[in-house]
């Protein structure tokens, strides 16, 4: 899930790196929007103003949240807290996630394309007991490195 851009990763979503490959996570542009909202424009122009609660975001006391912005790569937003540390929220592929359908589905499409299924998994363990060296069942007490010892 990236796309392609001419040349590092600038507001206006393109880069300095020939022809690199971005995330479509990416952040471009974020700010505070009261109440308790963030505006966020992702790399690929998909942008919206988003609740914290969609976010899942605390609404934090001891942070300046006016001063959010999105961090020189992308992948991570800044956001002061009143005593002037910055913060990285490194959330850029969670918060794309959490609002947009699309890059959801793709996701838990990926998870589920990895995951065995029951059938695939017990075709697995008959494959294995058939496959299985011999030298296997052959262990006996004296080879348990966790049991008890006569020694």
């Amino acid at each position: 899930m990236a796309i392609e851009v001419q040349g590092t990763l600038t507001p206006d979503g393109t880069s300095t790196i020939p022809r690199a490959t971005i995330a479509v996570e990416c952040i471009v542009e974020a700010r505070y929007v009261e109440p308790a909202q963030m505006y966020l424009r992702f790399v690929d122009g998909l942008e919206g103003t988003f609740t914290f609660e969609q976010l899942r975001l605390d609404m934090v006391v001891d942070v300046k949240w006016e001063t959010v912005q999105a961090s020189n790569g992308g992948t991570r937003i800044e956001v002061q807290t009143n005593g002037g540390e910055c913060v990285l929220l490194d959330y850029s592929g969670d918060f794309r996630y959490l609002v947009d359908a699309t890059f959801a589905a793709k996701i838990d499409q990926s998870i589920r394309d990895q995951q065995m299924t029951p059938a695939e998994q017990e075709e697995a363990a008959r494959i294995s007991m058939l496959t299985r060296d011999p030298r296997w069942y052959d262990v006996g007490d004296e080879d348990d490195l966790f049991g008890e010892t006569d020694g």
